[in-house]
């Protein structure tokens, strides 16, 4: 991850390109892209998250809360991490690692994102159970609980 010195302003505007069969992020629509994993969930997750803004977070982040954010994806920064800012403030989001599937979400587009508060080095950023993306397609990432690439 990114330093998060380097996320709050002094990152380049120049988002890193990550490859999936020789395809850069930028060239793939949204959605989830899994190389050779299949997923084991099945049934539909029933989520009931707290609507906040970004700045509620990071002023009072409580661990594992789940909670529901809408912004902006300013930024891709590496792997499945991006850059989200609601207008209230800046936080990273995160949708697992890559060796297990490649999420690529819209940067410069307003979303929905359903997920946990986390910690890394400290600070607080955001677990994806789910994205809601501007034409109301959702990307479901996985759902509350131990995630599927804990395994793996």
């Amino acid at each position: 991850m990114l330093s998060y010195l380097a996320v709050l302003g002094v990152i380049s505007s120049q988002a890193s390109e990550t490859r999936l069969n020789g395809e850069s992020s930028s060239q793939l629509e949204p959605g989830i892209y899994k190389p050779s994993v299949k997923s084991e969930r099945s049934g539909k997750v029933t989520y009931n998250p707290v609507k906040k803004t970004v700045a509620d977070i990071l002023a009072n982040p409580v661990y594992h809360e789940i909670v529901e954010i809408e912004g902006v994806i300013e930024i891709h920064l590496e792997g499945n991490e991006y850059l989200f800012n609601d207008g209230t403030g800046r936080i990273v989001i995160e949708a697992g690692p890559p060796r297990f599937h490649r999420v690529v979400l819209p940067v410069g587009e307003t979303i929905t994102v359903i997920g946990q508060v986390d910690f890394d080095d400290g600070k607080p950023d955001l677990d994806i159970f789910k994205v809601i993306l501007p034409d109301g397609r959702e990307i479901n990432v996985r759902g509350p609980g131990r995630p599927p690439w804990a395994d793996h």
